[in-house]
């Protein structure tokens, strides 16, 4: 074997890094084997052969290939295994040209060719379709998506650029059983095919790469601050359908989410500025800026880093609201001054990404990634409606406000990613380190959880201030925050193999806490009133820890039909405390440690029988399910109030047929599944503190489609349904 020379064009070898960027990075591998063939003519010419293959490694028929150079032009075209032959070439320097409709080109230059020599030049050309034929980590392998037995929708970084894509909302018409459920911006909940009841602990895993992020218990808001992130320089997204507890663990019986980010490389310098502006209905100009830079240091080394900033304009309106009145005198009211503004409901985001990446071998990398992202919302984007008709009341988007209600969240994570393949099998260490941060600041004029009855106005007003010299009202600030570790070891045979399998190790530990504030301000204003005590102060702590062990194998029993199976066991255990101050709640308590301890048990079986070529069905049973914990109790509660809540299961019964053309034009995904799900988990109020529960049982049901068809390069067209 000897390596050749040349120049790289177009064309690429599939692989997990390389695959899924933009085209214009396009990288070749090329080998070449000498053979001296006897006779004269064999000894004095030379010939290049080869295989050309599509994004899916399936091979590609018809491909025009044409060998330019020494005395002229020579074509042919490849045969149904995608195999050329371009024989009897005269020595000399050439140049070689793929071209199949519906794929990006592959070129290559200054191919040397000498005396009786054979090169064999193997290309693996892009598919110019809107979701392509990408490959995808969801099986913590990289694979492509059209070959995987489960539900999963993939975004290429093009098609998010393409469609302004920016945010967790813009995706979500993109998605079959996906909705999503913002009312601020960094407020929003993930919901997939259904399983959602509206309390606090997320059913939908948000992983950014492979580092898990938000918490895994119900004591620390996770449901409600999925992570948002800006989809600047992304790769790709991933949504993995229906339960993923094998290889994803707790709070994925739902599905899981994936950011997956462009990677430093080394194979060439990259630099990209974008800036836009847009306008909003009955709101102002918005814009945003963006950029990013690749640095290769040298064939080893590389830095990468992208920075974004985006203003988005309000378009709501307050009014103002009814005035609150006096609890002892009559005609007198408390609140008359209220928030009187137009578009209320402004937000910013920005942040950025840096990577390093140190690769010595091509079987040894180490990726360093840190990430940061900051989103501050003037206001939230709820408006008055009619509680019948859910019409908007008062002419338009428009809020009756007492006070500003504004959320400012952080996001911080670190990550580092060993991949190392030492022949007989591979490993994989993920290290990672994510911090979450939100800050509330809610108008609680109005609240009455705590006084029984009356607007908390009128009571701070009574015991602290003055019905007409000093009228007061009250706010609530809210800190949620959660510190999580994390460290995944994977161990993974070789893809192509009879039988391929997977075996891992898991272990996290967060520390959460939500403090909780009510205090009294100078009605009609945000001032606080710093004279008057903290009429509530409540702090919720909590620990989670978990330690899991899961494998996962595919076996090919026959070239047509082969089944992957896989279970995982863990072991959690949590621990919450709170202690309350304050007036509202009857000065300082401080309440018992609560503890919980459960060991969860998922499995999936999912068997695949290919019917012909790029086309298969497959059937699929999977578990999934979302830890249970402690409930910290508050004096005086029921005694049959439970002192824990158990994990919610749910188990998922799915079959599906995927097609894809030979030319990759067109792709089809069907899926029918019935999900049953167990010991559901419920938010209750007990004496104004919410607590978890565990209700009955609910089944859902559906089905979803997604179609894509590229009758030319450039044009393509995609639906999906549920």
């Amino acid at each position: 074997m000897e390596h050749v020379e040349c120049e790289t064009v177009g064309g690429n070898i599939l692989s997990a890094r390389d695959f899924g960027t933009r085209t214009r990075i396009l990288v070749v591998v090329v080998l070449s084997m000498a053979v001296v063939a006897p006779g004269l003519w064999a000894q004095t010419t030379a010939t290049i052969r080869g295989t050309i293959t599509g994004p899916n490694n399936a091979p590609l028929q018809g491909v025009q290939v044409l060998a330019t150079g020494g005395q002229g032009v020579k074509t042919v075209t490849t045969d149904e295994k995608g195999f050329y032959l371009i024989p009897n070439l005269a020595p000399g320097t050439y140049e070689l040209i793929a071209t199949l409709q519906g794929y990006a080109p592959g070129e290559l230059r200054k191919i040397q060719l000498q005396p009786g020599q054979t090169l064999t030049l193997d290309l693996t050309l892009a598919s110019l379709t809107f979701t392509g034929e990408v490959l995808v980590t969801s099986a913590k392998r990289t694979e492509p998506i059209q070959t995987i037995p489960i539900s999963i929708t993939a975004l290429s970084s093009d098609a998010l650029e393409g469609m302004r894509v920016e945010n967790l909302l813009d995706i979500a018409p993109l998605v079959p059983g996906l909705s999503v459920v913002s009312a601020t911006p960094g407020q929003t909940r993930i919901t997939l095919r259904g399983i959602n009841t509206g309390g606090v602990a997320s059913t939908v895993g948000v992983y950014l790469d492979d580092m898990p992020f938000g918490s895994s218990s119900g004591l620390a808001n996770g449901a409600v601050v999925a992570g948002d992130f800006d989809t600047f320089d992304i790769a790709r997204i991933e949504v993995l359908r229906g339960p993923q507890g094998t290889l994803y663990g707790a709070s994925s019986l739902g599905g899981v989410f994936k950011y997956i980010t462009n990677l430093p490389t080394t194979k060439g310098f990259e630099a990209r500025f974008l800036g836009s502006t847009e306008t909003v209905q009955d709101g102002g100009l918005g814009y945003s800026l963006k950029g990013l830079v690749n640095v290769p240091l040298s064939d080893r080394f590389a830095l990468r880093a992208s920075g974004f900033y985006r203003f988005d304009d309000g378009f709501i309106n307050s009014i103002g609201n009814n005035p609150i009145p006096s609890l002892t005198t009559p005609g007198v009211n408390i609140v008359d001054g209220t928030v009187i503004e137009d578009k209320i409901n402004s937000f910013d985001t920005f942040g950025g990404r840096v990577s390093a990446l140190f690769a010595p071998s091509k079987a040894f990398s180490l990726t360093l990634t840190a990430q940061i992202q900051n989103i501050e919302s003037d206001d939230d984007h709820i408006i008055d409606a009619d509680p019948t008709t859910v019409q908007p009341l008062n002419h338009g988007f428009v809020q009756s406000k007492y006070q500003s209600d504004t959320v400012d969240t952080k996001y911080r994570a670190f990550s580092a990613t060993l991949n190392w393949d030492f022949g007989p099998a591979s490993l994989v260490s993920v290290t990672s380190y994510a911090t979450f941060e939100q800050d509330i600041h809610a108008d609680a004029a109005i609240a009455s959880g705590l006084t029984g009855g009356p607007p908390l106005a009128s009571v701070v007003t009574y015991y602290f201030g003055n019905d007409v010299t000093r009228p007061l009202s009250a706010v609530l600030p809210q800190t949620t925050s959660t510190d999580k570790f994390t460290e995944e070891l994977r161990l993974l045979s070789p893809a192509n193999e009879t039988f391929e399998w997977l075996i891992g190790g898991y272990y996290t530990k967060e520390d959460s806490k939500i403090v909780q504030q009510i205090l009294a301000v100078e009605a009609g204003t945000d001032t606080v009133a710093t004279d008057i005590p903290i009429l509530a102060d409540l702090a919720l702590p909590s620990n989670y820890e978990e330690f899991a062990l899961f494998a996962n194998a595919t076996w090919h029993i026959t070239s047509s039909f082969d089944l992957s199976f896989g279970a995982r066991t863990s072991k959690n255990e949590q621990v919450a405390s709170q202690v309350a101050d304050g007036p509202l709640v009857g000065g300082h308590v401080a309440y018992d440690e609560a503890k919980s301890s459960e060991s969860p048990f998922t499995y999936s079986v999912s068997p695949r029988f290919e019917l012909a070529k790029n086309s298969f069905v497959y059937a699929r049973v999977a578990t999934g399910f979302r830890p249970g914990g402690p409930n910290v109790l508050p004096p005086g509660v029921p005694e049959d109030t439970p002192l824990t809540y158990n994990s919610d299961t749910l188990t998922s019964y799915e079959a599906g047929w995927k097609t894809t053309g030979s030319s990759g034009k067109y792709s089809l995904d069907l899926s029918a599944y019935y999900q049953d799900w167990q010991d559901i988990q419920l938010l209750a109020v007990v004496n104004g503190f919410g607590i978890n529960g565990n209700g009955g049982t609910a089944v859902s049901k559906g089905a979803e489609f997604t179609a894509s068809f590229v009758p030319t390069g450039g044009l393509s067209f995609s639906l999906n349904g549920a």
